[in-house]
């Protein structure tokens, strides 16, 4: 029954992660060249929410456009890894 009742705890505490309207992309990588974002295992993040975090962080270095470059999907329990170039747009 205790084993039961963690599971269920563990349970919510993940879809409540998913239903978080302030939870960010974490970085996992930054670089003047480029930043790498990581969406922890079971989250989506809109495209558009990356892209804005990516540029956050490029505009940090003085490049204010950014390229999605890849994505890869990491090993349990890291999630998917997406990256971005950040490039100074003349």
């Amino acid at each position: 029954m205790r084993l039961l009742t963690l599971f269920a705890i563990a349970a919510t505490s993940s879809l409540a992660a998913c239903s978080d309207p302030h939870m960010q992309p974490g970085v996992s990588a930054y670089s003047a060249s480029g930043v790498s974002l990581v969406a922890p295992q079971g989250v989506t993040f809109s495209g558009q929410i990356l892209v804005s975090r990516a540029a956050y962080f490029c505009q940090l270095s003085g490049m204010p456009t950014v390229t999605k470059t890849s994505s890869r999907a990491l090993p349990r329990p890291h999630g998917v890894e997406h990256n971005f170039q950040c490039l100074n747009g003349s």
